[in-house]
């Protein structure tokens, strides 16, 4: 089992990792147990990224005299966007791109999206 993001393998879980899941996981629906985790991981994080986008968002929208907000997320995040002062994460911090190896990853901070500093 493979797990990919944008064609690229991020992750692989080999038959004794299988073996050892289905210990406690029931094999016959096992593929879709691990798809649902997958998808759950992913929608829990982009619904706290929006949380926060909102919570930052929706009171400069006030201040830049943006009268309607629409409901839909989607068209708020675009208005947002489309704001002259929005930038990005990675603009904000003026992130330098860093490649980490996989076994870093589990070095980052939960929450933060940042490494955690050498001890």
């Amino acid at each position: 089992m493979k797990i990919s993001v944008d064609n690229k393998e991020v992750f692989a879980l080999n038959d004794t990792k299988k073996k050892v899941m289905k210990h406690v996981l029931y094999e016959e629906i096992f593929v879709s147990d691990m798809e649902r985790r997958v998808r759950y991981i992913i929608e829990t994080k982009y619904k706290a990224c929006m949380e926060r986008l909102k919570a930052e968002w929706i009171p400069k929208l006030k201040e830049n005299k943006v009268s309607s907000v629409p409901l839909d997320d989607d068209a708020l995040a675009e208005l947002i966007f489309s704001q002259p002062g929005y930038k990005n994460r990675s603009q904000r911090d003026n992130f330098k791109p860093q490649k980490y190896h996989p076994d870093e990853i589990e070095t980052l901070r939960p929450g933060k999206d940042a490494p955690l500093k050498n001890k």
